[in-house]
């Protein structure tokens, strides 16, 4: 296994240990707005998803820019990822997320 995938290996193995992060992202006028949101689903590759109303503010936010940044703590361990959020409206996947 090389470097890079030895370190999505060990980071997924440090997210999965959470079900709630804070979401940031930055809003229309330029301030950064952050909501907690549950895991509804983390992928091996460390790729993070959750669940929202299409008419969320977050998916106004998302639109407008996608750059955003998740944070997640528990009593001992915290996590702080940046990155790029991507809508998904695969029906069957929401069907199957959806708690």
């Amino acid at each position: 296994m090389d470097k890079s995938s030895n370190a999505i290996v060990n980071l997924y193995d440090l997210l999965k240990n959470f079900d709630t992060a804070m979401m940031m992202v930055r809003t229309s006028d330029g301030h950064v707005q952050g909501r907690p949101m549950a895991v509804a689903l983390m992928q091996e590759n460390a790729d993070d998803y959750f669940m929202t109303s299409i008419h969320s503010p977050n998916i106004t936010a998302i639109q407008t820019d996608p750059s955003m940044t998740l944070t997640f703590q528990n009593s001992n361990q915290f996590a702080s990822l940046s990155g790029q959020a991507t809508i998904v409206r695969d029906r069957p996947m929401i069907d199957n997320l959806w708690k």
